[in-house]
């Protein structure tokens, strides 16, 4: 299996003419492309494509046609991998020259398999491969690619952030202009309600509440990405960016505030001296 998280959201209604000649299935959430018993794409719609059992050279080729399809992605927020930035997971998260985020993971049959599955530290062992075993590591794997790319986005955000309080720092006022700082504020704002409504990470699916064995495949394969713990790190970046863009802000309506105060002083000095030459 391989996922790769391409975009913030996918519009999957408009995503049919990529899998042409596949059987689609689609849900509010999901779209199955299935070319044959065990070849399936999973598409996402916060943004995250799954392939099972497709080589790499259809991948790219998918990948390509989804491009007039796909949704604006997080308005002003770049994904480039910061330098020497930790890799996480089984199989790393990586990032290729388009800024698309990629993640291997190994779903193995074998006979005599718990019935529940049993999660490794590379792959996923299942007695059989079956849809709704297909659905739970596909999201799962699909989340955590969603997870790294914004994780990616919000490091950089905090890069540029460093920029202006070292400025700060050293010039003694913000040189940011108050229509960007908003603009990071939107981005924030935009990046929290889409992890939490459409990455749905705090949400368990529902097959792993009408299923015993795939909730115990579900627990086990969450705690091997540790999505609990990098949405925690994620919760505090998105914490750490809204405090530093508030200060900016407030730093730069205090210079408004301050000019305007100083023009309107200025004015009423001109309106005096004026009468008294008059």
């Amino acid at each position: 299996m391989v996922a790769t998280s391409v975009a913030g959201a996918l519009p999957l209604s408009a995503l049919g003419p990529c899998f042409v000649g596949a059987t689609l299935k689609t849900s509010r959430t999901q779209l199955v492309a299935q070319y044959g018993p065990d070849e399936l794409v999973l598409c996402y719609d916060f943004g995250a494509v799954v392939f099972v059992n497709i080589e790499p050279a259809r991948q790219k080729a998918l990948l390509a046609r989804r491009g007039e399809h796909m949704s604006e992605d997080e308005p002003g927020v770049r994904i480039d991998r910061a330098e020497g930035a930790p890799a996480r997971g089984p199989a790393p998260p990586g990032r290729d020259a388009s800024g698309t985020v990629e993640q291997d993971f190994v779903l193995e049959i074998r006979q005599g398999a718990p019935r529940h599955g049993e999660v490794k530290f590379d792959r996923v062992v299942v007695p059989a491969l079956t849809q709704p075993v297909l659905d739970v590591t596909g999201l799962l794997l699909a989340q955590s690619t969603g997870i790294e790319r914004y994780e990616l986005a919000l490091d950089r955000t905090l890069s540029a952030l460093e920029r202006h309080t070292q400025q700060m720092a050293t010039r003694g006022r913000v040189m940011a202009k108050r229509g960007e700082i908003v603009r990071l504020i939107a981005n924030t704002i935009t990046t929290k309600n889409r992890i939490i409504g459409k990455l749905a990470l705090l949400d368990k699916p529902d097959l792993a509440w009408e299923s015993e064995p795939l909730d115990a495949l579900h627990n086990q394969l969450r705690t091997m990405l540790e999505l609990d713990d990098r949405f925690h790190a994620v919760e505090y970046k998105l914490r750490a960016v809204h405090e530093t863009v508030v200060l900016l802000l407030d730093v730069v309506q205090t210079r408004r505030t301050f000019l305007l105060e100083a023009t309107i002083v200025i004015l009423i000095a001109v309106e005096i001296v004026l009468a008294f030459f008059r």
